[in-house]
This record gives structure tokens, sequence and C-alpha cells, in this order.
């Protein structure tokens, strides 16, 4: 359950930010010279306008997923705040928040790769036997 809860986190930023990506991309089509700002083009509508139209979109979708990401964010900070040890707590956060690879994250908390991955597999098997019994 938490790694599923910090990889949702994970995925909703990814789509704020592909969504951030749009806008920008969007809104970099007006200053094109190709289009001709302004000026009607063989039955098609303004392209100054329909930029304008999805970039105005691609606002409202943004803000419902700055929302939703907000809401996966706080649900991971307090699934990540469930386990006691804080180094455990770091390596999860790394390798599913910020996708770090084992490597990278061992040595952010100052361990091998390898006792990285056995306090990973430990806490999941408690968690495992946890629920189990309850």
């Amino acid at each position: 359950m938490i790694v599923q809860c910090i990889t949702q986190a994970r995925n909703a930023a990814v789509m704020v930010a592909q969504t951030k990506n749009e806008i920008r991309d969007v809104s970099g089509i007006r200053n094109s010279p190709a289009l001709q700002l302004g000026r009607q083009k063989g039955g098609y509508g303004d392209p100054v306008f329909g930029s304008v139209q999805l970039r105005d979109k691609l606002f409202q979708k943004l803000q419902q997923q700055q929302a939703y990401a907000e809401k996966c964010y706080e649900k991971m900070i307090a699934a990540l705040d469930t386990i006691a040890d804080p180094v455990t707590r770091k390596l999860f956060y790394d390798r599913y928040y910020l996708n770090y690879s084992w490597e990278r994250a061992a040595e952010n908390v100052g361990i091998g790769v390898s006792a990285a991955k056995m306090r990973h597999k430990r806490y999941l098997e408690q968690l495992n036997t946890v629920s189990i019994t309850t």
C-alpha cells in the first residue's frame, strides 16, 4: 500500500509537470512568426485565439491536477510518517517519489545498496505480517 501511495503521488506530480510544459508550448505558439498573428488563413480561425482557448483549457486542467497532486502528496506524507525509522522512510521517499536508483537512494542515507534493499524488504515483510494478523 505504501509503495502504491508514493507512486501515485509521483505520477500526479509528473502529470502536473507535463501540463505545465504543454501550457508553455502553447504559449509559445502565439509568438511564432509562421502563424502570422491575427491573420485569417484559408477559412481557418485565428490561430492566436485557438491557442488562447487551448491554454485556458490547459490551465483549468492544471488546477484540477494540482489539487489532485496535493491530496496525493498529503496522503503519501501520512503514509511515510507511519514508518518509524527515518532511514527507511528516506529510502522509500527517494526510491519511489524521487525515482532514484538503489545506488543513489542508499548513498543519500549513507548505507550500502544491499543494506538499503534489505531494509526495504524487511519493512514490506513487516507490513504484510501486520496486515495478515489484524
